[in-house]
């Protein structure tokens, strides 16, 4: 008679867990940061995993059946996409609202090397993603993170994740309102921008003696960064309204 490991149902489990889990880790730009060291990550990745598999004791796929494993594996790996980028999408468009800022202000040859980027990143965008981070940590983004991701495996547990269609569309949906979310991040300086640029016009129009690049760069960099920080206040506002109710956020994904 084989011999038989007693757990091998637990381990098994324990591994499609931690697919799921360390995918949203790769995707994650809060868990996954490359702030973070990889050994805090990979066990921070391992005892998440460790605890998911513990209180959700659905049976999975049988080892020996290749196909069924296979289709398990992959319905991981496409759940924990799906929830590290619907974590990801308020952060990338704080990032992307600092981007647009930093080039209309001039400041797109100064840049910040990023080890999580291939390209250097605008010093605005960094700001921005960082007062992104610091509302997520304010608000308990990641104690509500977690929530979600326990809730993930009673809606698809372990083995038996399958996405549909409706998934992807609600994700692409999602990801066209972050897109919008980042232009009305930068609205309030884009808006001073567009005035400041009319004004200067209007000066060069009765001064035509007057170069208005090398007087409009120093005027609109002074305009742009000073109504900045007049609207960090309505940024925080907007992120927070963002982050709000991630967790049911995030399990809609799952139930598109």
């Amino acid at each position: 008679m084989a011999w038989a490991w007693p757990y091998a149902e637990f381990s098994l489990r324990l591994v499609l867990v931690s697919i799921r889990v360390g995918t949203i880790f790769a995707f994650s730009p809060y868990f996954g940061g490359p702030f973070v060291p990889g050994r805090v990550r990979l066990g921070l990745a391992l005892a998440i995993s460790l605890a998911m598999a513990s209180v959700h004791p659905e049976p999975v796929p049988d080892a020996g059946e290749a196909p069924a494993l296979a289709l398990a594996v992959l319905g991981e790996v496409g759940t924990g996409v799906l929830l590290g980028l619907g974590l990801s999408l308020a952060f990338y468009s704080a990032e992307l609202a600092g981007s647009v800022v930093d080039y209309q202000l001039g400041l797109g040859f100064a840049v910040v090397a990023d080890p999580s980027q291939p390209a250097p990143t605008p010093l605005l965008g960094r700001l921005y993603y960082f007062v992104a981070l610091a509302v997520f940590v304010a608000l308990a983004g990641d104690r509500a993170f977690l929530t979600a991701l326990w809730a993930s495996f009673r809606v698809l547990p372990a083995g038996r994740a399958v996405l549909t269609d409706g998934a992807v569309h609600v994700l692409a949906a999602r990801a066209a309102a972050a897109l919008v979310l980042g232009v009305q991040l930068a609205a309030p300086v884009l808006a001073a921008l567009c005035l400041t640029d009319i004004l200067l016009g209007m000066v060069a129009r009765t001064m035509p003696q007057l170069n208005p690049f090398f007087v409009g760069l120093p005027v609109k960099t002074g305009a742009g960064l000073v109504v900045l920080i007049g609207a960090l206040p309505a940024l925080v506002a907007v992120l927070r309204l963002a982050f709000g109710g991630m967790a049911d956020s995030l399990i809609g994904l799952l139930r598109p």
